[in-house]
């Protein structure tokens, strides 16, 4: 059987930098070559976006020395509507925005009482006007509080599966950034998985949930601190089949840990709860 390559990022690593991009380059580049591990150096990674898993690629830190940071906030309202079918905003306050940068677009929804929710990137800039990476789905109105934030989980997998997160800490910067709805977000945030492994991981100091995964399935949480997230410590999500939560610590978060509804055939076993 082929030995699945290995790559390293950071200082002196076959990719270099310390920033969310050097480590996204290195996950794409090995979901290309059909999968592999990315070994992360010691060092402060500051991310202005999430960090997008793929399938088959397993990300390994050096352990607590390897520290991926969360970005200070930044917000504005959008200054001109922006349709569902639309690929770009228009900001108010375009100052400190960039391109690459992770945002969350909340609006009140023209035809419900509800909010609209969504999660993009920004791939390119003409003044104030920014390019979206894909459309929007959803109304953003202007006249109806249509704003978008800097916010988004700091390692993030949305339909993925086979993939394993090791020996690394992660800070939220909850002081410098509002809360963010563990639905959407966290220090680490999965959506539609399957078969993931979360082992020696730190999730610290989110304004939000440390680890929270929605509908996916066997997930696996081991020999992980989270600590000081203003919501839930660990999140399995609505409809999470076979969850397995071991010997972790839950330490002064809003809830320690979460079964949310229809999560079914779990183990939750020798965890610290303070």
């Amino acid at each position: 059987m082929k030995t699945k390559p290995t790559l390293t990022v950071g200082p002196g690593g076959d990719f270099e930098g310390s920033t969310v991009s050097a480590l996204q380059a290195g996950i794409d580049y090995l979901a290309a070559a059909g999968g592999g591990t990315l070994e992360i150096l010691p060092g402060d990674f500051v991310f202005n976006n999430a960090l997008k898993l793929r399938s088959g690629v397993s990300v390994r830190g050096s352990g607590p020395e390897t520290r991926f940071k969360k970005n200070d906030y930044l917000e504005s309202p959008l200054a001109i509507d922006s349709d569902w079918y639309e690929s770009s905003i228009t900001l108010s306050n375009p100052d400190g925005f960039e391109e690459g940068m992770g945002i969350a677009l909340f609006a009140n929804a023209p035809h419900h009482n509800g909010q609209s929710i969504v999660k993009r990137t920004l791939i390119g800039r003409d003044g104030s006007r920014f390019l979206l990476d894909q459309p929007l789905g959803e109304n953003f109105w202007a006249d109806h509080e249509a704003i978008a934030k800097v916010l988004f989980p700091l390692i993030s997998g949305e339909e993925i599966q086979n993939v394993e997160i090791e020996n690394l800490r992660i800070e939220g910067n909850r002081q410098n950034n509002p809360n963010f709805n563990g639905n959407y977000g966290g220090c680490i945030f999965m959506q539609d998985c399957q078969k993931v492994i979360i082992r020696g991981v730190e999730t610290v100091n989110y304004n939000g949930d440390g680890i929270s995964w929605q509908i996916c399935h066997d997930v696996r949480v081991e020999d992980c601190l989270s600590q000081g997230n203003a919501d839930l410590g660990f999140h399995p999500g609505s409809g999470s089949q076979r969850p397995v939560i071991r010997n972790n610590r839950s330490i002064e978060n809003g809830i320690g840990i979460f079964f949310c509804w229809g999560v079914k055939n779990g183990i939750a076993e020798d965890n610290e709860i303070v």
